[in-house]
């Protein structure tokens, strides 16, 4: 035996493998003894199906069945809701278009309703809750009308020197739908045109549709569309400088006036070509009524609508005051009349036809000035 342990049999790389190998022969029947416990697991598992919850947010609440003559206001839009059953089933369901509908609303009474919440289509395997189950509505009498589509330009919109040609919607006009209450309140419906930077040419661009009543206050309606397509045409504005003419207000037949404009006896203007053909002068507009001695008054222009001139603000003018005296010897005599303030917006003019200097932001100074002589 001892022989034997001194041999140092453990060294022997033959005792090892031999070893080794029956080592691993063991391994393996252990291994097949528990395999069909494993395979009996996977089969299990593919023939049993196991029941899951899945909580979905914001699922689309629709109306269920309803006559086609009412409406229906504050419908919940979305709803939460908890299915629970087969993994697969539900799996699919919570991936899919799910959709919530209220209960049956054929022949249902006008006024403020409470309807119950549904899933209709659900396989019986599978368990819903819905959060909220019931919705407080109003219902009304249905009612459809057309109506034209208005548009405003927000200031800022458009650059200056350019303005606005013709303006086409797309589409011109829209249905309108709701209770009948708020249909019978629609004043317009209409966009609001505007943009971040100043448009300088003509320029396309869809604007939300808003449908409102006599107090510009917004009406819960369902229109065909949400947004409405506007192209805009820009055309550059023309320019033309023309005379200021004095138009005085509250003349006395006691005086003889005089007026003499200060500042500027020209200006230069900005507009449309339509507007600016017709105009021959601007009225400087003061107010004597109260004046019995010379003084200088400050003058408000009258410049039409859509025009802009290169002078802002009032104008100075100089009125001269001159008593008038009666000879009472000359039985002949009779009294002398002051003319109008129309005479002095008569005067005689010369507007410039061109368009003005060719910096019309300069004005003129010189004697032919409109209003410029006596008046009695």
């Amino acid at each position: 035996m001892k022989k034997f342990w001194n041999s140092r049999w453990y060294d022997n790389k033959w005792f090892l493998r031999i070893a080794s190998l029956v080592f691993a022969v063991f391994l393996y029947g252990m291994v097949q003894a528990s395999s069909p416990s494993v395979t009996s697991l996977s089969n299990l598992q593919q023939v049993v199906s196991v029941d899951t919850t899945e909580t979905i947010s914001n699922v689309p609440v629709k109306l269920g069945k309803h006559d086609d003559d009412i409406f229906v206001s504050q419908l919940q839009e979305t709803v939460t809701v908890t299915l629970t059953g087969p993994k697969n089933i539900v799996s699919s369901l919570a991936s899919g278009n799910l959709v919530v509908q209220t209960e049956d609303l054929t022949g249902i009474e006008t006024g403020q309703q409470t309807l119950k919440l549904e899933i209709p289509g659900l396989p019986d395997s599978v368990k819903y809750q819905i959060n909220p189950s019931r919705v407080v509505v109003q219902v009304a009498r249905r009612k459809t009308v057309t109506v034209p589509v208005e548009y405003e330009i927000e200031e800022g919109t458009i650059a200056s020197g350019m303005e606005v040609g013709n303006v086409t919607l797309n589409p011109s006009q829209v249905e309108l739908t709701g209770n009948e209450e708020n249909i019978n309140k629609v004043k317009r419906a209409y966009i609001r045109i505007s943009n971040t930077t100043a448009h300088n040419r003509t320029f396309t661009g869809k604007f939300k549709l808003q449908v409102v009543d006599a107090d510009n206050k917004l009406l819960d309606v369902n229109a065909n569309v949400s947004e409405v397509e506007a192209h805009v045409e820009l055309n550059a504005q023309q320019r033309k400088t023309v005379n200021l003419v004095v138009a005085a207000q509250g003349e006395s037949n006691s005086y003889r006036y005089q007026y003499q404009l200060i500042d500027a006896s020209q200006i230069a203007l900005q507009g449309s070509a339509s507007v600016l053909e017709n105009i021959r002068n601007i009225k400087v507009n003061v107010d004597v009524s109260n004046l019995t001695s010379s003084a200088t008054l400050k003058g408000q222009l009258e410049l039409p609508e859509g025009v802009t001139a290169n002078l802002s603000g009032p104008v100075s003018v100089a009125v001269t005051v001159t008593p008038i005296t009666t000879d009472t010897s000359d039985t002949t005599s009779s009294t002398p009349a002051a003319s109008s303030s129309s005479a002095v917006e008569e005067a005689p003019t010369t507007p410039n036809q061109n368009g003005g200097n060719a910096n019309p932001g300069v004005t003129e100074e010189n004697n032919a000035n409109p209003g410029g002589q006596d008046v009695e």
